[in-house]
């Protein structure tokens, strides 16, 4: 699927949508992709929207930043939300490499302000330095007319620290098992 995204045709936007919600959520990552290199936002832009709210964080990481490319800039609440993670499945730093990932999509959007108030995805976010730098990052999606802060929902949310687990188990499989 991530192959197929990188040069889709406009014949395969169909399969591309209809992939925005395959079950798998690497596919739905690559059906973004895809939409986005189509180039045609919009025709695309309302498939990809719900998106947003997916469960997976990679699919609303991805889905964030294919709006905001199309001038949908209050997507950037999103991203900015991953930049609050300070979860953790097992021994994974699931919500630093959310942070990082966010940051890497979010910081050449907002300009200087890089600068002036670094931000550092591996500190996370109740740290002293970070606390200010969130706050100006704040201000600046403000200023780029970013709108509103809203209010997402639960699994668009940053995860806080989890206290430490007893049972946890993720699958992985391929579609026919």
């Amino acid at each position: 699927a991530r192959s197929l995204a990188a040069h889709p045709t406009a014949t395969e936007a169909p399969r591309f949508v209809a992939a925005l919600a395959d079950p798998i959520p690497p596919v739905r990552v690559a059906a973004v992709m895809a939409v986005a290199n189509l180039e045609q936002p919009e025709h695309q832009a309302a498939a990809v929207r719900p998106l947003l709210n997916d469960p997976d964080d990679r699919v609303r990481r991805t889905a964030a930043d294919a709006l905001i490319e199309w001038g949908e800039t209050s997507a950037m609440w999103w991203l900015y939300e991953e930049l609050l993670r300070e979860d953790r499945f097992f021994d994974r730093p699931t919500g630093e490499q959310a942070r990082y990932q966010a940051w890497n999509l979010l910081s050449p959007r907002l300009g200087k302000i890089t600068a002036a108030a670094p931000y550092d995805p591996g500190l996370g976010p109740s740290h002293p330095m970070n606390v200010a730098a969130l706050e100006a990052v704040r201000v600046r999606l403000v200023e780029l007319k970013a709108g509103k802060r809203p209010a997402l929902p639960p699994q668009s949310r940053a995860g806080g620290k989890v206290p430490t687990e007893l049972l946890g188990i993720e699958l992985r499989s391929c579609r026919k098992g």
